[in-house]
């Protein structure tokens, strides 16, 4: 594949500034499996199904620093849990391709000086290949529902903010989308518009675009931080974290904003492909959790001996 060149580069400040904000490392709490949702998704199966990427961390690792960050799978029952990547990097924000056969991802060494870039890989951590590469930092990819586009934060210039981009997979094209504080992109089942978190009014809330940056519009506007946006599968909900109550929750709203329900306590959630469950990060284990607030599973319980035993950012593969 092509190498598109191009526009970025990274100021260390305030990047640090925008991953302590954003919901994609932290800890996220207890969960506690109380959860103020209504009923408004039909709930059709008894058990969670599939598979589930995360990022594997050690307790020194850092993105600066000689820690390591490599990618792990687990069924949605807890079982087969391995590790995709052994890498000496660090490996973030992994994501699946539509049809659930690939990975892409975030990854960064001491060889590129810690400088994030975009990669693929198949799903058990082969064929490992770099989609940019620029001076600074890429990261936290999404993958278009049309699996023809990836949406992904950046930092074009000498302390610049976080923007978002999109790039055509094929032909290496990127589109700016959004350049004030914009970060953390999710995209539409229908892949017309994307949920974006932004810090443009001085907090972090919720926001959508069009998929060519159009019409942003923000749906969330409270005095703590909204963060980490996930689209339902049925394009009817949207997930995301929040501290409004003083802790990190995950909240579930209706795609105009409307209607924000506490769900649990925790951080980074993701959809299950069937829209029944919820992934999270509860103190760095990767949990379950039913969308009526029932059935919570701590997925990584009893994997804290691994040499890389702090787990976030999941994703529920498709």
């Amino acid at each position: 594949m092509k190498r598109w060149q191009g526009y970025r580069v990274f100021s260390i400040f305030i990047f640090v500034l925008f991953v302590l904000a954003c919901g994609g490392g932290g800890d996220g709490g207890g969960g506690d499996g109380g959860s103020d949702v209504d009923d408004e998704i039909d709930i059709s199966s008894d058990s969670a199904q599939g598979r589930i990427a995360f990022v594997m961390t050690d307790s020194a690792s850092s993105i600066f620093s000689g820690g390591l960050s490599n990618i792990g799978i687990i069924n949605a029952d807890g079982t087969e849990f391995a590790q995709i990547t052994n890498d000496a990097s660090h490996q973030l924000y992994p994501a699946w391709s539509p049809d659930g056969i690939e990975i892409i991802y975030s990854a960064s060494n001491v060889y590129t000086g810690y400088i994030q870039e975009i990669y693929i890989m198949n799903a058990d951590g082969s064929a490992q290949t770099k989609l940019t590469m620029h001076s600074k930092d890429d990261l936290r990819p999404a993958w278009s529902p049309d699996d023809n586009m990836v949406a992904f934060d950046s930092f074009p210039s000498v302390g610049a903010i976080p923007c978002i981009y999109s790039m055509d997979i094929d032909t290496d094209t990127a589109y700016l989308l959004a350049d004030n504080w914009d970060s953390h992109p999710d995209w539409s089942p229908d892949g017309e518009q994307i949920v974006f978190q932004s810090m443009r009014n001085g907090q972090f809330d919720i926001y959508v675009m069009d998929s060519d940056g159009a019409n942003q519009n923000r749906l969330t506007s409270n005095q703590a931080a909204d963060t980490a946006p996930s689209w339902s599968p049925d394009g009817s909900k949207i997930a995301f974290s929040s501290i409004r109550n003083g802790t990190n929750e995950i909240f579930i709203m209706n795609t105009d904003g409307s209607e924000p329900s506490r769900l649990v306590e925790g951080t980074s959630p993701d959809w299950s492909p069937d829209g029944n469950w919820i992934v999270f990060v509860s103190n760095y284990n990767i949990h379950i959790i039913n969308i009526d607030g029932s059935g919570e599973t701590n997925l990584t319980a009893g994997y804290e001996t691994h040499t890389l035993n702090k787990f976030h950012s999941p994703s529920w593969a498709p």
